[in-house]
């Protein structure tokens, strides 16, 4: 993933992210179920889509633990 990508990821607010990664985890799931009975002609579809899932579960995971870090301080 480019870094322009992750840095547009990162600026995004925790309720945002949070709506999308329920989004794109609903996304891969039906895709999954989607390519089991059809051929997709992206095959790594997928793959990308987790990959992007992981990068904003890592970024909104580090958002909260900074905001329970300053709101401590």
């Amino acid at each position: 993933m480019k870094r322009d990508t992750k840095r547009k990821i990162w600026e995004k607010d925790v309720k945002t992210l949070e709506k999308e990664i329920i989004d794109l985890r609903t996304e891969i799931a039906h895709d999954i179920l989607t390519f089991s009975t059809s051929k997709p002609k992206d095959v790594n579809l997928i793959s990308n889509k987790k990959q992007k899932l992981a990068i904003m579960s890592t970024a909104l995971n580090e958002k909260k633990q900074l905001r329970v870090f300053n709101n401590g301080s």
